[in-house]
């Protein structure tokens, strides 16, 4: 085994995990939007159903690293279910959407 052989080896046994190296790529770059909604319908039956009423609806809203912090799949893909949405923030009505998206996106 010559040197050049020998650093390659090496070299193999510092590198992290596949999985360590996708984080680390992921964390360097860049997120697909500063601000994240996750809007939930509340109505709770077929009659008072209306996708139009804002009032029937809540918000929920992440900054991009407050979505880093969520767990991540085995393709390192943020995993938001409802439940880890409601773990890092309040829900919102419509009319303070607006408000609370300007002031996750001075969070960054």
């Amino acid at each position: 085994m010559d040197a050049a052989e020998a650093e390659r080896v090496t070299d193999l046994d510092d590198r992290p995990d596949r999985a360590v190296r996708q984080r680390r790529a992921a964390l360097r770059a860049p997120r697909q939007a500063d601000v994240y909604v996750f809007g939930v319908h509340t109505a709770r039956t077929n009659d008072e159903y209306n996708a139009l009423d804002v009032d029937q609806w809540k918000f929920y809203v992440l900054s991009a690293p407050q979505i880093m912090t969520l767990p991540r799949d085995r393709n390192d893909r943020a995993c938001a279910t409802l439940l880890r949405v409601q773990e890092r923030t309040q829900a919102v009505i419509y009319t303070e959407l607006a408000a609370t998206v300007g002031e996750a996106a001075t969070r960054q």
